[in-house]
């Protein structure tokens, strides 16, 4: 019997990781075929889907989603994006490694992840080296990052996810959450300098 989503959730809240194993018998299927939609490739959506299940650890908290199978569907969606983005963009450079996607030549579109770019500034941040295994300090920013937005108001946390992560525009947010649009763009302006100022005095350059 699978159990419900609530109950997943309390798991990744007490770091339980049979969540995630609940959260594959539920929703792999349905991961699989978000990722395999995009990527057309059997080996890279194995590959992905292992980052799927990574950031949802990683994720949850601070993130807290009423709805577990949009959550992990968005996480999807987004991790097989950004692998089809660095395979379609990275070349060869003369030493022998690869071109940055900071160079604009190189990367479209911007980043919206919260972990990758966590302060929404797209290309040309510190997130996207993260993002690209370039900074052998990721995982400790990722885990600074999440401690910083897990003690945020839930309802700054709320409108900072609804931007940043589910890519939702401005206006969505204000009408979904009924406030006024100025009261998210000041709420997601403190936010980021918030977590700008936490970084850099924790030692991360930006």
């Amino acid at each position: 019997m699978q159990l419900k989503d609530i109950d997943i959730i309390g798991m990744y809240d007490s770091r339980d990781e049979q969540a995630i194993t609940e959260t594959k018998n539920k929703y792999g299927e349905y991961c699989r075929t978000v990722v395999l939609n995009v990527l057309k490739n059997d080996a890279d959506a194995e590959e992905c889907l292992n980052d799927v299940y990574l950031k949802l650890w990683n994720s949850i908290p601070p993130a807290a989603p009423e709805n577990l199978k949009a959550y992990a569907g968005e996480i999807a969606r987004n991790a097989a994006m950004d692998m089809w983005r660095k395979r379609h963009t990275q070349r060869s450079s003369p030493s022998g490694g690869t071109v940055s996607l900071d160079d604009p030549d190189n990367y479209e579109h911007p980043v919206t992840d919260p972990w990758t770019d966590p302060l929404g500034l797209g290309k040309g941040n510190s997130g996207r080296r993260i993002a690209d295994g370039e900074d052998p300090e990721g995982k400790k920013t990722e885990a600074l990052i999440a401690r910083y937005l897990r003690d945020l108001k839930p309802k700054k946390r709320k409108i900072f996810f609804a931007r940043y992560y589910y890519e939702r525009s401005v206006e969505d947010i204000a009408r979904i959450m009924d406030i006024p649009r100025g009261t998210v763009l000041s709420s997601l302006n403190r936010t980021r300098e918030g977590l700008r100022k936490f970084l850099e005095a924790e030692g991360v350059e930006l």
